[in-house]
């Protein structure tokens, strides 16, 4: 039996690409952290929301990194497809324990136009199709959301600088 990991996270890019060529290999990798807030109503709040934010840090790899960094900005709202994955390395300080961090390897990304037209998408329902990989079609099968606000500085989680 096969095991399904895919993985669709739509959100405001909160931090500009960190683009990497690493050297012997030459395959470039790109690197973005994205929010998706959420609202639940509060009465006792001024505006009548209580604001939950979700943060996820994407890897993209290959031609889909050389696409990332030359078309995606910090602010932008994109959807992008892709499968979860973690990063395991050894305490320095503690022997014997290790460090983890989950993040998504982002195979295409599909970036929304903005509200009021000012955005980049040029493709039916809001969206560009900006890249991809493994014969996936971006846009296909995405919903767009609610309006989403964009990350506030200094309210980033530890290790997402802004």
């Amino acid at each position: 039996m096969s095991e399904t990991n895919v993985v669709v996270f739509t959100g405001t890019v909160g931090t500009d690409v960190d683009f990497k060529v690493f050297p012997g290999s030459q395959k470039p990798v790109a690197e973005i952290a994205m929010v998706n807030n959420k609202y639940k109503p509060n009465p006792q709040s001024e505006s009548g929301f209580d604001q939950y934010s979700t943060w996820a840090a994407v890897k993209f790899n290959g031609r889909v990194a050389d696409s990332v960094s030359q078309k995606i900005q910090k602010g932008m709202k994109i959807t992008v497809t892709g499968e979860l994955s973690e990063d395991v390395w050894p305490d320095q300080n503690n022997p014997g324990k290790n460090h983890r961090k989950l993040y998504i390897v982002g195979h295409s990304f599909d970036i929304h136009k903005q509200a009021g037209g000012t955005g980049t998408g040029n493709q039916p329902g809001g969206r560009q199709n900006s890249g991809q990989a493994h014969g996936h079609q971006p846009g296909s099968n995405v919903q767009q959301s609610a309006p989403q606000a964009a990350p506030i500085a200094g309210n980033n989680p530890p290790g997402y600088n802004s």
